[in-house]
C-alpha cells in the first residue's frame, strides 16, 4: 500500500530520526511512503517555499492510497494536508503518542485514529481493511446527516411535516423526499450503475402526515448502495463518472457533493423545524 506520511517538518532535521524509523517500519510492515520532507526537500538540502512546498504535497496526497497523519506534534501544514485529503475523499489516519491532544475536527476528518507507544505497536495496524472502502470518508457523513434529519422529523405531526416558512420554502417532508432522491440518483444511479428515474421538481411538493414510509425507503436505499460499494474496487471508484448536474467527476468527488448537500439540507431542516417551533407556540 502506499502511504503519504504527514509529520511536522523541522529545518534542522532534529525529528529525522523519528521519519526514518516510521518508514522503516512501514516499510516492514509491506508499505511503500511518500514524506515530502524526505523525498522532496531531502532533508531541508532543497528547501521549498510553504505554497511549493504544499503543491507537492498536495500531488503525493493525490497519488496515495491512505494520508497517514502522524500527530503527537501539531503543526498548521498537517491541518492542510488533513483537509485537503478530506476534500478529494482521501482516508485520512491519524496515529499519535499515548497521551497526545486529538481535536475533536481531526478525529472527524480521519476515519480511524491510533495511539501508541512504541513504533513497533504501529506494525500490526490493519491498514487493508481502512482502505477498503476507499468512499468511506465521504459516504459516512452523508448517511450521519440523513439519519440525524430522520430522527429529526421522528414523531412530528402531518402539521409540522407539511408547514412552510414562507410560500416559496421546502416543507421538512419535501427536505427528507428530496435528500433520498438526490442520493438515489446520484450514488445508486450514477456511482453505482443502476437505473432510476427520478422526478426531482416533483420532490419539493411532496406532501405527507407521517415520515415512516420515506425513512424505510432510505434505510432500503442505503442497504442497497452499501452493498453495491463493497463489491467494487478503487479502480471502479476512481473511474470519472457523469453526474446529472454537475458534468464529468470521480466517484469520490459523487460522495464528497453528496454529502455536502445532505449536510447543507440537514442545517435548512433544523433551522425550519426551530421555526415552526417558535410560530407554532
Amino acid at each position: 500500500m502506499h502511504l503519504y506520511l504527514a509529520i511536522k517538518y523541522h529545518p534542522d532535521g532534529q525529528n529525522r530520526a523519528l521519519i526514518e524509523a516510521l518508514s522503516a517500519t512501514l516499510s516492514a510492515a509491506g508499505h511503500r511512503s511518500t514524506c515530502v520532507f524526505r523525498d522532496i526537500e531531502q532533508w531541508g538540502a532543497k528547501e521549498l517555499p510553504p505554497a511549493a512546498l504544499m503543491r507537492h504535497s498536495f500531488r503525493a496526497i493525490d497519488a496515495a492510497d491512505l494520508v497517514l497523519l502522524e500527530f503527537s506534534e501539531k503543526g498548521v501544514g498537517l491541518g492542510i494536508e488533513a483537509g485537503y485529503a478530506h476534500s478529494q475523499g482521501k482516508p485520512v489516519v491519524v496515529i499519535a503518542r499515548t497521551g497526545s491532544e486529538i481535536s475533536t475536527t481531526l478525529q472527524g476528518i480521519a476515519q480511524q485514529v491510533f495511539f501508541y507507544d512504541t513504533l513497533e505497536d504501529l506494525a500490526d495496524l490493519p491498514w487493508p481493511a481502512t482502505v477498503a472502502q476507499p468512499t468511506a470518508v465521504a459516504w459516512p457523513y452523508a448517511v450521519r446527516s440523513v439519519e440525524r434529519l430522520f430522527d429529526l422529523l421522528e414523531g412530528l405531526s402531518g402539521e409540522a411535516l407539511n408547514w412552510r416558512p414562507f410560500p416559496t420554502a421546502s416543507t421538512l417532508f419535501a427536505l427528507a423526499t428530496h435528500i433520498v432522491g438526490n442520493i438515489e440518483e446520484t450514488i445508486w444511479g450514477v456511482v453505482c450503475g443502476q437505473p432510476v428515474q427520478r422526478q426531482r421538481d416533483a420532490e419539493f411538493q411532496a406532501v405527507g402526515n407521517d415520515i415512516a414510509a420515506v425513512r424505510d425507503r432510505w434505510q432500503q436505499l442505503r442497504a442497497r448502495i452499501d452493498a453495491a460499494l463493497a463489491t467494487m474496487s478503487a479502480a471502479d471508484l476512481a473511474q470519472p463518472r457523469q453526474h446529472p448536474r454537475r458534468g464529468t467527476m470521480s466517484s469520490n468527488e459523487i460522495f464528497v457533493v453528496v454529502a455536502r448537500h445532505a449536510a447543507e439540507h440537514l442545517a435548512q431542516a433544523e433551522m425550519t423545524a426551530e421555526m415552526f417551533r417558535s410560530f407554532s407556540s
